[in-house]
């Protein structure tokens, strides 16, 4: 397992959701349930309702969009829209006239066939076997039979038709580019082109309140119509104020509202209260806004606490009964609004814009944040026992070396001894001196260890301290200035045996300089893993940096010497599993072995050319690294590796841990930063990887062990996406479970290792050991314990 690995992140924002990678289940910890674009979005009722979005995302919520669950499907087309005709019966479009129908609440899902391959941008029902799609280039495909057959219906337009909303009980109306407006009273048999010639416009969304009253949203333009849409009246859009608690600040967009363009609108009944998406594109300003109006669209305004995140153009909204309303967020998140979209919140928006993130070898885990909602800036810090699973909220206090109760410090959470109780942190009170401040007490407590800190004025890329077993370890690098007048780069260390009381300097003039790894890309707006160290033991250790450089000490960092790597890319991060078998890897796909506990290193065949930031083994043979794009696998110690392919948004995989049970937990920063303001971040997704390469989980069976060696059917059988299998142990014993094809040829290795007495399973998720879908058949799957072996049958369909 690894020691000393300390985990940071710089402006960050947690989300939640399950996904399955081709070697094994890893599911997103932390509160949204899905990285990826949610658009589409539809209630059946108050509490029910479904969202799409990219990679085939679907979610479902039964409690009014307070809390979702994934829906998983065996396609990854972008999806743009749903709508569910009935409490069981749904559809969901999207991109190359993709088409799927869900018969049991969006539950489970089957493809139906369409031999258009046009994006499909909207979908509507009547009934659950009437409906309608609109599309990219005009097209518009009508069924009378639940979707088994599609017959498009003349648009008279090669435009993009964009909304579409039902008018009284037999009418319709279809809005798309240029300015496309059609009606139809005869349920779509016939199609009539509405005339409106005062300006172009590109229209994006209608809604009709009943069959006589709509609107038209579109861009820079509002229309209205009180005669079922035979005309149509242009209404001024004034003045636009968009209100952002965080901060109190107040954007004035305009008068003319020329450059808004409502992509999504909704009147009340009163015809005066209306809720719309406002997309607004100047030179200084492209966000998306949730705005409200009470003067029947002359006026916009909303309120968004947060931190004012660029919401997604084309993302919809949905008014449920009273005053609530849902809409989809960004990355998976959802915001609601209680009072008719005056003022929007995000779900869980208290677990939201992590500025650090520290988490130990055993599940002890502390995070800070800084309350940009709060309007005094008061920060919030949590800590959790479970890798991040679940949080705490706690209230640090800081003393100095008197005793006395600090008030306002710049504080970093710093680095988590290997008791996982001791917090070490260093603060600097002014540009000349930083203070060093130790917890106990995980975190709830801080106390003045040693002042006067000082810092060289010449000193640059100073790293964070680290702890060993009995000593504290920083280290920086000093410009030196050289006899010919010029500054060369000197590695200085520090180094205490009284945790922190005093300190001694060692300046280490004969290794190589470069030692400080680089700082992360700016994409990701934060650091990369600070595990650019490992200990052995308390005394042997190493450090990895620039340039390919490796520099062990055998004394706790008294002195040091190179290592030769072979390598000239950056190094990230190191990891031994035992005293003689350890990795490094690197940029430009650099990924290091060694034998001999560290004194040389060869290069192993990454099969990859991207940056890898950080590497985690669960085993001698089974390992995984964190990449730019995602993480790669290896089944034979490290020699040969393989993508695990990713179907969610997500950045880079900064850092990989395994605890002492085999549960694997990976750290990603999403991909773009997402806000307008300064003080804005990112966000950061944990996904967790249960029990080594599938979900093996102890089943508590009125606590009781089983007195029989046995393998259960596997569920659901046939399956399509994935499977469970459940099997027994009377005794504890090297378990070996195995999918095997027909032919007799080994396919997937689910389970190798000891296990406790007890009932167990494993899911399966239809991929080889290579990372390939395999086809559709019937396949054995073998239990092996002992001299015991039993064996069931499966079948998987696609």
């Amino acid at each position: 397992m690894k020691r000393n690995k300390i985990f940071q992140f710089t402006l960050i924002l947690f989300g939640c959701f399950s996904l399955t990678f081709a070697q094994g289940n890893w599911e997103l910890l932390i509160p949204s349930p899905t990285s990826n674009q949610m658009v589409g979005l539809y209630f059946i009722d108050d509490q029910t309702g479904w969202s799409v979005g990219e990679y085939g995302t679907i979610l479902k919520t039964t409690d009014g969009g307070e809390t979702w669950s994934i829906k998983e499907i065996s396609w990854t087309f972008d999806l743009s829209d749903v709508y569910f005709p009935t409490e069981n019966i749904g559809y969901a479009v999207g991109t190359d006239g993709f088409i799927i129908k869900s018969t049991d609440g969006g539950d489970s899902w089957s493809q139906l066939n369409n031999q258009y391959v046009n994006n499909i941008n909207r979908v509507l029902f009547k009934d659950e076997n009437t409906g309608w799609l609109i599309c990219e280039k005009g097209l518009i495909l009508f069924t009378d039979n639940g979707g088994e057959s599609w017959q498009q219906q003349q648009s008279h337009s090669n435009s993009d038709l964009l909304g579409v909303d039902n008018v009284g009980t037999n009418g319709l109306c279809i809005v798309g580019m240029d300015n496309i407006i059609l009606t139809s009273q005869n349920d779509g048999k016939e199609w009539s082109v509405v005339e409106y010639s005062e300006s172009q416009y590109d229209f994006y969304d209608v809604f009709f309140r009943d069959g006589e009253n709509g609107w038209i949203g579109g861009n820079g333009v509002l229309l209205k119509t009180s005669d079922g849409g035979v005309n149509w009246i242009r209404q001024e859009i004034g003045q636009i104020d968009y209100y952002e608690i965080a901060v109190n600040n107040t954007f004035h967009m305009g008068t003319t509202g020329e450059n808004a363009i409502l992509n999504q609108v909704f009147f009340y009944n009163d015809g005066l209260t209306g809720i719309a998406g406002i997309a607004i594109w100047d030179e200084f300003f492209n966000q998306c806004l949730l705005l409200n109006s009470v003067d029947a669209g002359q006026n916009w305004e909303g309120t968004v606490y947060g931190n004012g995140e660029k919401l997604p153009m084309y993302g919809r909204f949905c008014v449920l009964s009273g005053n609530r309303v849902v809409r989809t967020g960004y990355c998976g998140n959802f915001l609601y609004s209680n009072d008719k979209g005056k003022t929007w919140h995000y779900f869980d928006e208290e677990k939201r814009f992590w500025q650090e993130f520290v988490v130990g070898k055993h599940g002890k885990a502390v995070c800070h944040k800084h309350n940009i909602s709060q309007q005094d800036g008061s920060d919030t810090y949590l800590r959790s026992n479970d890798y991040g699973t679940t949080w705490q909220t706690f209230t640090p206090q800081f003393f100095d070396a008197d005793g006395k109760l600090l008030n306002a410090l710049a504080f970093d959470l710093g680095s988590l001894g290997d008791d996982e109780e001791t917090l070490w942190a260093v603060n600097q009170r002014d540009m000349a001196n930083a203070y060093l401040f130790t917890s106990i007490d995980f975190g709830l407590t801080y106390h003045e260890v040693h002042r006067d800190f000082k810092r060289s004025a010449r000193e640059i890329d100073v790293e964070t301290y680290f702890l060993t077993s009995d000593t504290l370890i920083s280290y920086s690098v000093d410009a030196v200035e050289t006899t010919a007048g010029q500054y060369k780069s000197n590695l200085k260390f520090l180094y205490s045996y009284d945790s922190g009381l005093s300190f001694i300097t060692v300046n280490n003039l004969d290794i190589w300089n470069d030692i400080t790894p680089p700082k992360a890309p700016e994409l990701d707006y934060g650091p990369p893993t600070a595990s650019d160290h490992y200990f052995l033991d308390g005394h042997e250790g190493f450090i990895v940096g620039k340039d390919g450089n490796i520099i062990r000490t055998t004394n706790t960092g008294k002195t040091w010497e190179n290592i030769y790597s072979g390598v000239v890319e950056n190094l990230w991060d190191i990891e031994f599993i035992n005293r003689q078998i350890g990795f490094v890897v690197g940029d430009f796909g650099r990924i290091l072995k060694t034998s001999d506990g560290g004194l040389t290193w060869r290069k192993t065949n990454s099969n990859t050319q991207e940056n890898i930031y950080c590497v985690g083994f669960v085993n001698e043979q089974e390992g995984w690294v964190g990449t730019e794009n995602g993480l790669r696998y290896t089944i034979d110690g490290g020699e040969t590796w393989q993508g695990v392919p990713l179907r969610y948004a997500h950045g880079a995989i900064k850092s990989l841990i395994f605890d002492p049970d085999g549960n694997g937990y990976a750290y990603t920063l999403s991909i773009t930063n997402l806000s307008y303001m300064e003080s804005s971040g990112t966000y950061l997704y944990m996904l967790r990887l249960v029990n080594n390469d599938v979900a093996v989980d102890p089943v508590d069976r009125e606590g009781t062990e089983p007195s029989t060696f046995s393998l259960s059917p596997n569920y659901p059988n046939p399956f399509n996406s994935s499977t469970r299998i459940e099997y027994n142990l009377p005794n504890s014993g090297d378990v070996l479970l195995k999918i095997f094809n027909i032919q007799g040829q080994l396919v997937r290795t689910l389970v190798n290792r000891t296990q406790e007495p007890g009932s167990h399973s494993a899911i399966w998720n239809g991929h080889s050991d290579a990372g390939s879908l395999v086809g559709s058949g019937v396949y054995i799957y073998q239990l092996e314990c002992g001299d015991q072996i039993k064996q069931q049958k499966l079948l998987l369909l696609k």
